[in-house]
């Protein structure tokens, strides 16, 4: 059996058992990757225990055997690693297999890791949030699975996190576009990003009024388009400070 195939079964062992500490409720995937190492003959006295072990037994029973089977195989090291980072590192070697999707992998991290949990997470843990709030900010789903791939593999390779989510922890400014067409009374709608509200004005009054409690600077006032500038130029007569386009 070629060494390759006998590393790949020890590191599902090892991530079996790391996700094991976390939740160990249920041995079953031990068990499993148990199984795998002695097809991969990958072998020791007390690993053909733990493979021939039922996941219903008693944790006072497998957990004996699972430090010794990995104390036999000289992987002892798996148990010294904080458990929360243990767990979320096998977790992302799933996603890196394609077994978990981006989305599922941040969810994975704010279900079982939590906002209080290990600092080194926290970036996947805002992920998550991120996704929830995506379609009131100024980036997309493929911007965030693009992100999270970058700081799974930032994270994978013990390097300091890129910091995708910065552009969520500070919040972007607030923004008023006005569009047409017009309505009664030579109302305009006025909209409001992040987070869609929308108000009528009908004259630069109204418009300059509405700012200061929406918090969008004057300079961060637009036009939908040409057409619709013309259109409330027509209507609302020229200001000093309506915006150029």
């Amino acid at each position: 059996m070629p060494d390759l195939a006998r590393d790949e079964a020890t590191a599902l062992l090892a991530d079996a058992v790391s996700l094991w500490r976390l939740s160990p409720g249920t041995a079953n995937e031990v068990i499993d990757a148990a199984v795998q190492c002695l097809v991969a003959e990958v072998d020791s006295p007390t690993l053909r225990e733990l493979a021939g072990a039922s996941p219903r037994d008693s944790q006072f029973v497998l957990e004996p055997l699972i430090e010794d089977t990995l104390q036999e195989l000289g992987m002892q090291d798996v148990l010294a690693v904080n458990a929360q980072r243990g767990a979320f590192a096998a977790v992302l070697h799933r996603f890196k297999r394609n077994e978990f999707s981006a989305r599922e992998l941040v969810r994975w991290a704010h279900t079982n890791i939590g906002h209080d949990g290990d600092a080194r997470c926290q970036v996947f843990v805002d992920l998550d949030d991120m996704y929830d709030t995506v379609d009131y900010s100024d980036y997309g789903t493929e911007d965030l699975d693009r992100w999270t791939a970058e700081e799974a593999d930032a994270y994978l390779e013990a390097r300091p996190s890129p910091g995708r989510t910065t552009v969520w922890r500070t919040p972007p400014t607030p923004t008023a576009v006005i569009c047409g067409p017009m309505r009664r009374r030579r109302r305009f709608e006025l909209r409001i990003s992040p987070g869609g509200r929308t108000l009528s004005p009908r004259s630069w009054d109204d418009v300059w009024g509405s700012l200061p409690e929406l918090g969008v600077p004057w300079r961060n006032v637009s036009f939908e388009s040409n057409y619709v500038r013309d259109q409330v130029l027509k209507a609302w007569g020229k200001h000093p400070d309506a915006p150029a386009g």
